[in-house]
């Protein structure tokens, strides 16, 4: 393996585990504190019942993240849905910002008392993280810089 891989590998690692982090911590974060979790989503503009099932669905799609990102594998799929994810949660924030929907969310209390502003700018990072290992992986998969099923292979000698 050359430099090259090895630098792409590190940042496609380093962004998987961010992302382990963010949504690891975000998803215990709301189903520890439920109540608190579950009233704030039924203070958002949408029906109750929709609040019911996003207060279930988010934090179980965070944790089936976290998994997807631990299994070597899957990790473009799971850097791609992370990317998505928290690009969604950035466009719910751009919307609250203008005030149409009433004052958004912010639910996985990472930046809790920060503004809504902040937590754009801490979302977008991570877009930008996740945009950049989706394109090394891409790379990697092309196999230009780094190959994703380097482990032990069935019957191999090697342990």
């Amino acid at each position: 393996m050359n430099i090259e891989m090895d630098i792409n590998r590190k940042i496609i690692d380093f962004v998987s585990y961010a992302f382990i982090l963010l949504w690891g911590y975000a998803s215990i974060t709301k189903l520890y504190n439920w109540k608190l979790s579950r009233t704030e989503m039924h203070m958002q503009i949408f029906p109750a019942w929709i609040g019911d099932i996003l207060f279930w669905f988010i934090p179980l799609l965070e944790l089936f993240l976290v998994l997807v990102l631990l299994d070597r594998k899957r990790v473009t799929m799971g850097l791609k849905l992370s990317t998505l994810l928290i690009a969604l949660f950035t466009f719910y924030l751009l919307i609250g910002v203008t005030g149409f929907f009433g004052e958004p969310c912010i639910c996985a209390g990472i930046l809790k008392g920060k503004s809504v502003t902040y937590h754009i700018v801490f979302n977008m990072v991570f877009v930008i993280f996740g945009i950049i290992a989706l394109v090394l992986a891409q790379k990697g998969q092309n196999g230009k810089y780094i190959t994703f099923d380097s482990g032990r292979k069935e019957g191999s000698q090697t342990i």
